[in-house]
């Protein structure tokens, strides 16, 4: 009997740290590295400045760990006359910088 305690806790003393480390790898994932978000406005301020008369760049940048978008950092710009908020990244196929934009109302265009 003493044996089955034994392995039975060896058992579940694996899984937990196995599943803290599971957990420890996932949030690492999710957080967004400082310098590339600098970065990614870094390239958006030129970008935006010779483009768009009316857009200022905003300092959020976002962050798509889950590939949802073709970038991995985007910078956020919004244009001040119509409220058109756009990210401004460098897309990950091309490397060309590109625009993408929603309307206040949630839509992508």
């Amino acid at each position: 009997m003493k044996r089955f305690w034994k392995w039975g806790l060896i058992a579940i003393g694996v899984l937990v740290v196995g599943m803290g480390g599971l957990v420890f790898a996932f949030n690492q994932s999710m957080q967004s590295d400082p310098d590339e978000e600098a970065k990614a406005i870094q390239l958006a301020e030129p970008y935006v400045a010779e483009r768009f008369d009316n857009a200022e760049l905003t300092t959020e940048v976002t962050f798509d760990n889950m590939g949802n978008f073709p970038f991995e950092y985007a910078a956020t710009a919004v244009d001040a006359v119509t409220g058109t908020e756009f990210f401004v990244y460098a897309d990950e196929t091309t490397g060309k910088l590109s625009t993408r934009s929603w309307h206040r109302n949630g839509k992508m265009t």
